[in-house]
């Protein structure tokens, strides 16, 4: 048995009653599922190496991405994949098992770009190699405490020479929000 906590009080209509879940680099199958866990757990499928994994980790449904995937690639206006929107948590192996799902999938088509969002300092945990091939930040400086004007040059340069050390010149983008964030 897997239990599983959603945000907030969301139930888990969209996971599939029967499948494989993704948790880091091991695959699981199960025979069934409610609102809070999936049950008939088979541990290590496909080949992977059952292992624990950390409370709080965010699960990955790969049969379910490359099914969406599949779906758009071939749409004419898709100009590429934006797989994170400051997602609270513990995404990193999602994203980098997102990632990878995308680059196998699409790759008949054009190899279009995967941007990865970043709001906040707090949300680079779920940044590192093979996660996206383009950085996005999308900051918010204006708060009801005032406007920050070193969210947009510091905190920037910090977060985008902490990014770089992982993965060297990774592209970056950057979108200024000025509205109140804490909204």
């Amino acid at each position: 048995v897997i239990p599983v906590r959603m945000a907030g009080n969301a139930k888990m209509r969209h996971v599939p009653d029967t499948g494989t879940v993704q948790i880091e680099d091991e695959l699981i199958t199960y025979r069934e599922r409610d609102d809070h866990e999936l049950r008939g757990c088979v541990r290590g499928a496909n080949g992977t190496k059952p292992a624990s994994h950390r409370e709080g980790i965010i699960l990955f449904w790969p049969d379910e991405c490359r099914r969406e995937v599949e779906e758009v690639k071939y749409l004419p206006n898709l100009c590429g994949y934006y797989v994170l929107d400051d997602s609270p948590g513990d995404a990193n192996s999602a994203l980098r098992a997102m990632y990878s799902v995308i680059r196998e999938v699409d790759s008949d088509v054009v190899n279009r770009p995967v941007v990865a969002g970043f709001g906040s300092l707090g949300s680079l945990v779920n940044f590192s190699p093979g996660v996206c091939d383009i950085v996005m930040f999308y900051w918010y400086p204006v708060s009801d405490m005032g406007y920050d004007r070193l969210m947009t040059s510091t905190h920037t340069q910090w977060a985008l020479t902490h990014m770089r050390k992982q993965v060297p010149g990774i592209p970056f983008l950057g979108v200024y929000q000025a509205f109140d964030g804490g909204s």
